[in-house]
């Protein structure tokens, strides 16, 4: 996040969401081999625009007017 510019490409954090998520189940499956919970599409997609509700109503990003798939990040190192 800090290391973007000042306009995020939503579609690119999503599939960095999306591996993020997919290797952190597969670390907590191998610890755990009797439970292995596979999340759908739909639940990841769920998940991110989630977290990207909580980023902008605390302040970090902003909707872009005229993109629909991109937002302003508001926060700098």
């Amino acid at each position: 996040f800090i290391d973007s510019s000042r306009i995020i490409n939503l579609k690119t954090v999503y599939d960095n969401f999306k591996t993020f998520i997919t290797c952190d189940q597969n670390v907590i499956n191998s610890k755990k081999p009797k439970k292995k919970s596979v999340e759908t599409e739909q639940e990841k997609f769920s998940k991110f625009i989630h977290a990207v509700q909580d980023l902008e109503y605390i302040g970090f990003i902003r909707t872009h007017p005229s993109k629909s798939d991109h937002v302003f990040r508001l926060v700098w190192k």
